[in-house]
């Protein structure tokens, strides 16, 4: 009698502990898909603030700025953002950002038209999601 009672006992707890870990692992994934679109409509508002940025300010201005430096002078700035739930304990939001100026001088062949200076401005987020490396860029073109 008390053999079966134990036994009975035993099959429960197993059952209850299966139970458990199952549903854990269904929270984690519920959780790991929210931390990525979490992260993809970060890094996309940081994109899209960067651009209105890059159409905003005045040519001149633009050529003298440190934010877009020439490409020989780039250099990467690391962003902590805060932190989300992570199963594998990781769970900072960084991104490493790089912004870049290329500009070049066109001119044109047909009669009394001016050069025209061509500026292309490079932003580039790199960060990492449940341990997978993401690129992200968004190019502007602004003329003179």
């Amino acid at each position: 009698m008390l053999g079966s009672v134990l036994l009975e006992v035993s099959i429960g707890l197993a059952l209850t502990a299966f139970v458990a870990v199952a549903t854990l692992r269904q929270s984690m994934l519920a959780i790991s898909a929210g931390q990525w679109a979490a992260m993809q409509a970060v890094t996309d508002a940081y994109l899209t603030r960067e651009t209105a940025l890059a159409t905003r300010l005045p040519y001149d201005q633009l050529q003298q700025s440190g934010h877009w430096p020439p490409v020989s002078d780039a250099t990467s700035v690391t962003v902590s953002l805060g932190s989300i739930a992570d199963p594998a304990g990781h769970g900072t939001l960084t991104l490493t950002g790089r912004l870049t100026r290329s500009s070049s001088s066109e001119t044109i062949s047909a009669d009394n038209l001016p050069e025209v200076r061509l500026t292309r401005l490079d932003s580039v987020l790199s960060y990492q999601i449940g341990g997978q490396s993401y690129l992200k860029s968004r190019s502007t073109l602004r003329t003179r």
